[in-house]
């Protein structure tokens, strides 16, 4: 498949999902108010970094051995079953006796139930929504996601649907549960979706690639994901504050929602890259950041003009201290745009130690920053911190990106009217 028709499907099905994570998101935040939904937002984040520790960025191996044809699907397929209960049976035994035995913890059941099945339910979706990337099936996955994402829309307590199933307590059990639901879903709709099912698992050899190629991108993806989430801790524990930490949260959420369109475009260069076909990609990026360049410039004047009122009536009134946040934020945003579709490259062309490193620049700025600032100048002040990573992150990213591709600077900045026109092209020529 060219990178045009991955391209063009990857925005049509995946912004499908994403609209999907966005409706979702804001449906949470009026229901629970901005104390309870950040408090949600907070534990899913410790979570998710707990999962990292779980995958070692297995996912991304098994994507990219397999886009390059390196390693048998059937094997990779296999393996991401096994590896996934296995893991998955020693953090339940883990979390089970750390939560029994802290007499910290509030609300036992609850943690218990939510910490599993968001962690064997992400583990195995990220595993097998990557196969279905290998074989570059895009509608599968993302409808089905989005299904799911659409019942608990429909049935979150106060919808506009009056659909009372459940109180918001029993709620939050189902949003966690749907997790492992979509997990298993995948797995059901993966191997119907085969035609063939080979039964294997890698070779000694292979799985010494698959692994050296994990643990690099697993450093990459615990040093972003810090980089994306350390001012929530900062916050949590300078500040103690619920409602200002649920303003930041959802903020940087409303942040990572504009990042969705460099993650479509990062899932496409990435198997692109890693089959080989890179001088393709190189001209598409170019004018792809150039489209960014433009967009995030419009956004900022339209939100400085008219936005102080939108977010407190899209999110709820509780949410009165997002606005600023988010205009600091929002050059960050624009920086780990690029920056998402830069490490997409560098990891198809197997560098991603320079992932790596772009994301301990950005990091050791913004703790060394939200160190000095964050206490006595609060969220604002933690918006802006993260900008200033994010874009040295970029910088660093950017300046090797021309070191392997020796473009001028310039063209990145020299904005034609063609530039715009690239997504009626795309539709138009995979008709």
């Amino acid at each position: 498949m060219t990178f045009n028709s991955q391209l063009l499907k990857n925005v049509i099905w995946r912004g499908i999902y994403y609209s999907s994570v966005f409706l979702l998101n804001i449906v949470i935040a009026r229901s629970y108010q901005a104390d309870l939904s950040g408090w949600i937002n907070f534990i899913s984040n410790n979570f998710a970094l707990i999962l990292l520790f779980g995958s070692i960025s297995l996912d991304i191996s098994i994507l990219y051995f397999g886009a390059a044809e390196k390693i048998k699907e059937s094997k990779l397929a296999f393996f991401a079953m096994v590896w996934s209960g296995l893991v998955s049976l020693l953090f339940y035994f883990c979390v089970s006796f750390f939560i029994s035995e802290s007499s910290l913890i509030e609300s036992k059941g609850l943690l218990k139930f939510a910490a599993i099945n968001y962690f064997i339910g992400i583990i195995i979706t990220n595993f097998f929504f990557n196969l279905f990337i290998i074989q570059e099936e895009f509608l599968i996955p993302n409808v089905l996601l989005s299904f799911i994402n659409l019942v608990l829309i429909v049935t979150i307590p106060g919808s506009f649907l009056k659909v009372n199933l459940f109180d918001k307590e029993t709620y939050i059990y189902f949003y966690y549960f749907s997790f492992l639901l979509q997990g298993v879903l995948l797995i059901i709709a993966y191997f119907t979706f085969q035609k063939k099912i080979e039964i294997g698992l890698p070779n000694w050899k292979e799985l010494k690639q698959l692994f050296k190629y994990a643990l690099i991108a697993f450093l990459a993806n615990l040093v972003f994901f810090l980089v994306y989430r350390i001012d929530y801790w900062f916050i949590n524990f300078y500040r103690n504050n619920a409602t200002e930490l649920g303003n930041y949260i959802q903020a940087s959420k409303l942040g990572q929602m504009l990042l969705v369109f460099s993650m479509i475009i990062a899932s496409t260069v990435f198997p692109q890259t890693a089959s080989g076909k890179t001088s393709v990609v190189i001209e598409k990026l170019l004018k792809i950041i150039r489209n960014f360049i433009v967009f995030f410039l419009l956004l900022l004047v339209f939100l400085l003009l008219a936005g102080k009122n939108i977010m407190p009536f899209v999110f709820g009134p509780t949410f009165d201290q997002m606005f600023w946040p988010f205009i600091y934020l929002l050059p960050g945003i624009f920086s780990l745009s690029i920056l998402t579709i830069f490490s997409a490259y560098f990891g198809g062309i197997d560098k991603t130690i320079v992932n790596v490193k772009s994301a301990l620049l950005g990091l050791i700025v913004i703790t060394i920053l939200d160190l000095i600032f964050i206490k006595p100048y609060g969220i604002n002040a933690a918006a802006i911190v993260s900008s200033v990573g994010y874009f040295a992150a970029m910088c660093y990213s950017l300046y090797h990106f021309h070191q392997i591709n020796p473009i001028k600077f310039s063209q990145l900045f020299h904005i034609q009217l063609s530039d715009f026109l690239w997504i009626p092209k795309l539709f138009k020529s995979n008709k």
